[in-house]
């Protein structure tokens, strides 16, 4: 009894080592290629579902997220769903509340150890040499498959209802009965457009996001699509050689493997910092500038290393450090400019401060650069907003400068994650800060930096690193969870020349550029104007934020789309500027392939939209039938719809608005002043510079002295207190479609003050003298009001003081032409003061 209870014991005790060591195999899920086992990995919270029949998305859509509140639901086809629900990972709950009698089988998302999902549903394939088919008819009939399709290479299987199709594909192959068995994985596939074979363009999530892990420390992956769409764009252009990027930075590595001196425009007089000025090589271990310029135009499909956005341009490195005069910073933009930049790339701020005229000389390089680059055109300024938010601890950052500056066209730039959501340190938008504090557009980034989220998160993105040691890679000093001396990466050709681990909006905004760079090679002759409506007009609205007329606070105009811009800047609409009577609008160079569409708006100024002819409903001379109207073209691509639109004019010239001394002035009547300056002025509506090319004015009755500046569509006159009334000025504005009259007719205001002033010196620079020419000293104990409006009639001074000359300090006021405006017990008085400093 002793010897039989030893033997139960130790037999058990076998048993249970065994069974042990089976579960921990079968916890290490695989499948089989051929004869080779490919392990697979489980993606945490990530699901597929399969239905028995065809469900309509939208509507299963609905209730799958009445089910679970953080879902997000990726239709493979009508009766295949994945599911991303982030805080679930028990199979066992979720098929528990998927219970419905049309949910036929719920497997677990699966990936393998390079990256790509294989999503496995209710179907195995396997492969039958012709003497063992009587045998594997008995294995279906032992699992209880059914054979969906039989062909010359493979037989098709289906599972029972909630079994594992992973599980049955891999006792099939262990039988020896079949060449293969595997199950039916689904897979995506892109057309045309090869992925290029340099190796870590895998980990470049930002500009191809499959769902991919990326980041092997930190087993990162991103939601498919939340990238910069370059692949599409790709199908287009890589970029042309013409076209030059400069990017102000800490400097570029002379004959990088990835981006070779040939690809460079290397100037002498680059270098803006210390050392040989004519060597914009980086120093020390700064690879700022090499990830920067690595990020727009690494060299493509050489086989090692990354692939730039605009993998064909060139890069004209210049060299700036951390700490530089403010002229040393003008000097570099113009320096850029001046040796024919396209595009200016800037991932660097001036710390702590928002204000967006900081330096001015800064402000008017920049200025310089988008009025005078590319021979007028305007070179495009790209900066990166900064990394000052902390979003984990509610603090929205601020814009720094001189990405804030008020200039249009400049891009502020900030930074999305690998979902599509806004990065942790990206500022938000305040549209009621007095600074410019706007966010134009996003590209992905990193998520966040330490010590936000417990250290767990990282720069994470791939570029160019200075070669062999210096650099990112190997990592000089541990960062959060980060050890000293990380390699990343740590296999592949020249892998110490490249670094997965640089990040923030400093990642971001290269990206902006290297689209605008793509835009201008399909598109040379856009304006800086151009580029920038067509990359914000482009830009994805992702996030699920709140985006009014466009924008949303947290990523602007959203994160760009680097396809949908380069077919916006590719096709245009050919057509007259001006719509008189019936005109055709096409589209010229529209996408390949595409479905286009079009509209005409607003309806009022069209009387037929109905084909490519439109016709102006410009009927009887009235308001009602002239004005700006839009031709917009729908181009449905395979990267999203993108408009291209064209204002044009339709009908003859329209006057609205008119105001006298920023007053409203009453159509049909005569308006009332005194003597004294005055300002009239009118809306006048056409395309060129907002106004007709032609407008002339008359005066009739007088005298009176008059000017007309029709920039500002402002007439400027002084009625003497001779002036005979009633006199009037009429107004003629001609464009092709013919003139319209509009007449500005006056009589003597009521109650005019008696006396006079004089203004000296005028022009003036530190103070004028006003004199009032009508009283004696002894008369002047009664204070007067003076106020001095600017041009856009808003009071930029006043004082109250008494005496026959009272002195008026100008020295604070920008030169310009002002209104001096006294007021006494008699009236009111209007003075045209200029100052001149």
């Amino acid at each position: 009894m002793r010897k039989l209870y030893i033997v139960i014991v130790l037999s058990v005790f076998v048993f249970g080592i065994l069974s042990f060591m089976h579960i921990i195999e079968d916890e290490v899920k695989f499948y089989y290629a051929f004869e080779e086992k490919i392990p697979l990995i489980s993606v945490e919270g990530k699901f597929v579902v399969r239905y028995r029949q065809k469900v309509e998305e939208k509507t299963e859509t609905d209730q799958l997220e009445t089910l679970f509140q953080d879902i997000s639901v990726s239709w493979q086809d009508d009766r295949t769903a994945i599911i991303s629900i982030p805080k679930r990972s028990d199979l066992a709950d979720i098929r528990n509340l998927l219970e419905s009698e049309n949910v036929y089988t719920v497997q677990p998302m699966y990936r393998v150890e390079k990256g790509a999902e294989m999503p496995v549903t209710d179907e195995l394939v396997i492969s039958v040499p012709d003497q063992n088919k009587s045998k594997i008819a008995k294995l279906h009939e032992q699992y209880q498959l059914t054979v969906l399709e039989t062909n010359k290479i493979f037989q098709l299987l289906k599972v029972p209802e909630g079994e594992d199709a992973l599980e049955i594909a891999n006792r099939y192959q262990e039988s020896g009965l079949v060449r293969f068995s595997h199950p039916n994985f689904m897979a995506s596939i892109e057309f045309s457009q090869a992925i290029p074979n340099d190796p870590y363009f895998l980990n470049q999530f930002y500009l191809r996001n499959t769902g991919q892990v990326f980041n092997p420390v930190e087993n990162h992956s991103g939601t498919p699509g939340a990238d910069i769409s370059v692949m599409g764009a790709w199908e287009v252009t890589m970029g042309n050689n013409g076209i030059v990027v400069a990017v102000i930075d800490a400097g570029v590595t002379s004959n990088h493997p990835d981006l070779p001196n040939t690809r460079q425009i290397r100037l002498n007089g680059s270098n803006f910092s210390g050392g040989n000025a004519n060597d914009p090589s980086p120093t020390g271990d700064n690879n700022h500038g090499n990830a920067c310029a690595g990020i727009i135009a690494a060299t493509r499909n050489n086989g090692e290393g990354i692939a730039g956005v605009a993998p064909n341009v060139n890069i004209m490195p210049i060299r700036v450090t951390q700490y530089l005069f403010a002229t040393t910073i003008s000097d570099a933009i113009l320096f850029a400019v001046d040796n024919g930049a396209h595009i200016i790339s800037n991932s660097w701020v001036i710390p702590d401060t928002s204000n967006p005229n900081h330096f001015p000389v800064v402000v008017d390089a920049i200025q310089y650069a988008v009025t005078q680059g590319r021979g007028g055109l305007g070179s495009i300024m790209v900066f990166g907003a900064g990394n000052t938010a902390r979003h984990d601890q509610n603090d929205p950052g601020v814009v720094r400068f001189p990405s804030n500056v008020t200039i249009p066209g400049v891009f502020t730039v900030g930074a999305s994650d690998r979902d599509d959501l806004q990065a942790n340190y990206s500022p938000t938008s305040d549209p009621n800060s007095p600074n410019n504090q706007i966010i134009d557009i996003v590209a992905p980034s990193n998520r966040a930096n330490p010590p936000a989220f417990g250290n767990t998160e990282h720069n994470e993105v791939w570029t160019i690193d200075i070669p062999g040691n210096p650099g990112r890679n190997p990592s000089k000093n541990q960062v959060g969870n980060i050890p000293a001396g990380e390699q990343l990466p740590d296999t592949g050709l020249n892998f110490l020349a490249y670094t997965g681990r640089f990040g923030g909006t400093s990642a971001s905004t290269p990206q902006i550029a290297g689209i605008a760079a793509l835009v201008l090679s399909v598109n040379p002759n856009l304006t800086q104007w151009d580029v920038f409506k067509i990359i914000t007009g482009t830009a994805d609205q992702v996030g699920g934020y709140n985006y009014i007329n466009g924008r949303s606070n947290e990523l602007g105009n959203g994160r760009a789309n680097a396809c949908k811009a380069v077919y916006a800047a590719t096709a245009s609409v050919v057509g007259p500027d001006y719509l008189c009577s019936t005109n055709t609008f096409t589209l010229q160079n529209p996408p390949q392939g595409a479905t286009v569409s079009w509209t005409a708006f607003p309806s009022n100024l069209f009387s037929n939209d109905g084909d490519m002819g439109v016709t102006a409903n410009t009927g009887p001379a009235s308001l009602h039938n002239r004005g700006f109207g839009t031709i917009t073209f729908l181009i449905e691509t395979d990267c999203g719809e993108v408009e291209i639109t064209k204002t044009v004019w339709v009908g003859t010239p329209s006057f609205t608005n008119p105001t006298v001394d920023g007053n409203p002035y009453i159509i049909g009547s005569c308006h009332g002043v005194c003597p004294g300056f005055h300002q009239a002025e009118v809306t006048i509506g056409g395309l060129t510079n907002a106004m007709p090319p032609d407008v002339n004015w008359q005066l009739s009755g007088g005298p009176v002295s008059w000017s007309w500046d029709h920039f500002t569509s402002r007439i400027t006159f002084e009625v003497q207190p001779m002036t005979s009334f009633p006199f009037s000025l009429n107004g003629t504005a001609t464009n092709p479609c013919g003139s319209t009259p509009f007449t500005f007719c006056f009589i003597s205001g009521p109650n005019c003050p008696m006396g006079s002033y004089a203004l000296s010196p005028n022009p003036a620079d530190g103070e004028v003298v006003v004199t009032n020419q009508a009283a004696t000293e002894e008369d002047t104990d009664q204070a007067v009001e003076i106020l001095i409006i600017s041009h856009s009639f808003e009071t930029v001074y006043s004082m109250t003081a008494k005496g026959k000359k009272i002195r008026v300090p100008t020295g604070q006021l920008p030169n310009g032409q002002y209104v001096l405006q006294i007021s006494d017990k008699n009236g009111v008085y209007r003075k045209h003061l200029i100052i001149r400093h």
